[in-house]
């Protein structure tokens, strides 16, 4: 008997404190409406010359991102990224230039993002996972973690790498590294627009300790083309 009523007084005050709790704030709703009228539908582009590989390679880059297939889920939603590709390394040499060593990394694939609502806290948290691609030599891409919410007038999403992906090096080799990247997604002057600010690191495949490429932060602006 004391036992009993026990258990029911920790289930009363349990009940009672849950009951007091603040309630939660969710950006779901305001998320999934900027996805389906501004960016589902929409295609972007991309373009830009930069070092990658601790500055010993030289990437001219090209990406066109359409998104698509917005699905709404009890806990949250789904959608789609077809990403198609430009891009061509050139090995470096100590002075910073260009040697006669180039290599094409043009690629397509689709990333498919699962994001749900947290109950505790009501964020919006989930992941991307590779669906398709044509780049046998970087398939199947590592997943990435992904939070999402609406900051004033802007969709934001924040992506980080799990564990670590092979990254492009030099004499076309690969690299263990990992990637933390925040889109700003805003309509200006009616068109979309994405500011990509990506931070990249190399990584130790036993430890998984992150220290920063010489080249670490980078940004890309993304405009609408359709």
């Amino acid at each position: 008997m004391k036992l009993f009523v026990a258990f029911t007084a920790v289930a009363l005050i349990l009940s009672i404190a849950h009951a007091d709790d603040p309630p939660v704030k969710s950006d779901r709703a305001e998320v999934v409406k900027f996805l389906k009228a501004k960016v589902i539908g929409k295609t972007l582009e991309t373009k830009s010359t930069s070092r990658i590989a601790n500055g010993m390679v030289e990437a001219v880059f090209e990406a066109r991102r359409t998104f698509s297939n917005l699905v709404e889920t009890n806990q949250g939603f789904t959608f789609d990224v077809l990403i198609e590709i430009k891009q061509t390394n050139y090995d470096l040499d100590d002075q910073g230039k260009r040697t006669s060593a180039s290599h094409n990394k043009d690629r397509t694939y689709v990333g498919h993002y699962m994001i749900g609502e947290k109950l505790s806290t009501g964020e919006l948290i989930g992941m991307e996972v590779d669906l398709f691609s044509n780049d046998p030599d970087a398939y199947p891409y590592s997943p990435q973690v992904v939070r999402m919410d609406v900051e004033g007038d802007a969709l934001i999403m924040a992506i980080n790498t799990v564990l670590y992906q092979d990254f492009y090096g030099k004499q076309n080799r690969f690299t263990p590294g990992a990637v933390e990247t925040r889109y700003e997604f805003r309509v200006e002057d009616g068109r979309l627009v994405a500011r990509q600010t990506t931070r990249a690191y190399n990584v130790d495949p036993k430890t998984l300790d992150r220290t920063p490429q010489s080249e670490q932060q980078r940004v890309h602006v993304h405009h609408q083309v359709n």
